[in-house]
């Protein structure tokens, strides 16, 4: 009886080894192979080319990534600011910044970063002793990326909103089409520009058409 025991789960372990041969496909006593030198090499070199092709792309997708990110932030605070100057019910003014972002500088530089504040002693276009300084932002993300105002729109170093949300003229010149160009190393593929019309209101208005 313990004999035909032993036989049968001897005969039941032969067949379970053969079972799992067949299905795997693996004899007992063969070798595992792995890559050959030549295969190797021929699978990184195809990586090398593969890389190569893709990195000018992901490249580009970053520079126009960055150049997004900070128009979205110039039309975000421009905004902000309208929005002040009507709650406020005072001309609340965006300017670019010194280096300490405490105070305004006359230019079209504004890379360095902006600042918005209320004018409720003195209507401007400067940060007078007392003036709440409601908004900072550090500029530019990167040494090769530049944020200016354009010439045409005789918009040197600020902009300001009246209580009503209407832009206070500039005595040199006129607001309406008034553009902000964003650029990338100089290149209008990286670029955008930023509109504000006569009533405030302000937009992406695509590509800068230039960059200086």
């Amino acid at each position: 009886m313990r004999a035909a025991r032993l036989t049968k789960m001897a005969v039941e372990h032969a067949l379970m080894i053969r079972y799992m041969r067949v299905c795997y496909k693996t004899p007992m006593n063969s070798k595992n192979q792995g890559f050959t030198i030549i295969e190797l090499v021929i699978t990184l070199a195809l990586a090398a080319v593969v890389a190569g092709l893709a990195a000018p792309s992901v490249v580009n997708m970053i520079r126009e990534n960055a150049v997004v990110a900070i128009n979205n932030q110039i039309v975000a605070d421009i905004q902000f600011t309208r929005s002040e100057a009507i709650k406020r019910n005072i001309p609340v003014t965006i300017c670019a910044a010194n280096a300490d972002q405490d105070a305004c500088i006359v230019s079209n530089d504004w890379s360095n970063g902006w600042i918005a504040f209320a004018e409720t002693i003195t209507v401007n276009g400067a940060v007078d002793a007392g003036e709440p300084i409601v908004r900072v932002n550090e500029g530019a993300s990167s040494d090769t990326m530049t944020i200016r105002t354009s010439t045409a729109g005789n918009i040197v170093g600020h902009v300001a909103f009246q209580g009503n949300g209407f832009p206070v003229i500039p005595p040199a010149g006129t607001l309406p089409n008034t553009n902000f160009l964003v650029c990338e190393d100089n290149n209008t593929t990286y670029s955008r520009s930023i509109r504000i019309n006569q009533s405030g209101r302000v937009e992406s208005a695509g590509q800068a058409t230039g960059c200086s």
